[in-house]
């Protein structure tokens, strides 16, 4: 994933891969960079990484996603620090699973400060509290989009409107054929998520725009 802080610094997650076509991870071996603007290089934030994900800034806090670790994890945030000195403190904040499936994927934040994690093996987007790590709401997507949720962000002209996305990594013609909307964009409207959380409540919290 990649996504602008309050700084509007860009931070960028990679993902190790080998084998024929990069089919199997290589743990640990991924990273998380920031790009402090086009004439800057990006600077290594942390190491160790297997799937970076989940990018999340509110007030003080990071909300970060290495998925195989099948945990949602909290940095505390120095805004005004470089990149490589911003994060410090880390630790779990949601449990997320056992083990795959499902493992968290991409996350947004909410107006309440609640995290909507995507989850990679569950067909479905999980409403969190950042503060108990407590399950919230559930929005699964149909069943012919398959399992391989990735992503979810806010939109809309009021932030009120969910967008979902979903994969279909390393399938065969066969399976994409038995699941046609596999690797689709999907909405969730305002009306379904009143459905699911408090009405008229629910916004996406504002992002932030790259620095030049």
């Amino acid at each position: 994933d990649g996504k602008c802080d309050p700084r509007g610094r860009l931070w960028i997650g990679s993902i190790s891969r080998v084998g024929p076509g990069g089919a199997d991870l290589d743990p640990g071996q991924a990273a998380l960079y920031c790009l402090d603007g086009w004439g800057s290089k990006p600077t290594r934030v942390l190491t160790g990484v297997t799937i970076s994900n989940g990018l999340c800034w509110t007030g003080d806090k990071f909300y970060y996603i290495d998925s195989p670790t099948c945990h949602v994890d909290v940095f505390d945030f120095a805004a005004d620090a470089e990149g490589s000195t911003a994060l410090s403190n880390r630790r779990h904040a949601i449990k997320v699973s056992d083990g795959f499936p499902p493992v968290p994927d991409g996350a947004a934040l909410d107006s309440e400060g609640m995290l909507w994690v995507a989850c990679f093996g569950a067909g479905e987007v999980r409403r969190y509290d950042t503060r108990t790590g407590v399950l919230l709401a559930v929005v699964r997507l149909p069943s012919s989009a398959g399992m391989e949720c990735t992503a979810c962000a806010f939109g809309g002209a009021s932030l009120d409107e969910l967008y979902v996305t979903c994969a279909h990594e390393f399938w065969s013609e066969e399976q994409q054929a038995s699941m046609p909307h596999a690797g689709s964009l999907f909405k969730v409207t305002k009306r379904e998520l009143d459905k699911l959380c408090v009405p008229g409540g629910i916004r996406g919290a504002p992002m932030s725009l790259f620095k030049k």
